[in-house]
C-alpha cells in the first residue's frame, strides 16, 4: 500500500478526495475526505484534535458530514480526485 501517496493526495487536493472503503461491518462507504488544513474548519484543525499517526488507519475530515472519520488502509477500495484538471483514480 502506498501510504505516502494516499496521505499526500489527501493533504494537497483543494476539492477533497472521494474515498471508497469497506467498513468493519462489511458495508461499503463513500466519503469526500481531506487532510488539507485550508478545507478544515478552524475548530476542527489538527492542532486541536491531533493524535499520533497510525500505519493501519487513516484519519480524515469528512467534508460532507463535517466531522473527523477514519478508514483502515487495508480496506481501501479506491480513491478519486482531480489533479490539475485530470481525474486520478487510485486502486490499491
Amino acid at each position: 500500500m502506498n501510504l505516502p501517496f494516499i496521505n499526500e493526495a489527501l493533504k494537497t487536493n483543494e476539492q477533497g478526495v472521494r474515498i471508497v472503503f469497506t467498513k468493519a461491518d462489511g458495508s461499503e462507504r463513500v466519503m469526500r475526505a481531506t487532510k488539507n488544513p485550508s478545507l478544515i474548519p478552524q475548530e476542527y484543525s489538527e492542532t486541536k484534535t491531533s493524535r499520533p499517526a497510525s500505519t493501519e488507519a487513516c484519519r480524515v475530515y469528512d467534508l460532507d458530514l463535517g466531522a473527523w472519520r477514519s478508514f483502515r488502509y487495508d480496506r481501501l477500495i479506491n480513491m478519486r480526485y482531480i489533479d490539475r484538471g485530470t481525474e486520478v483514480i487510485f486502486t490499491p
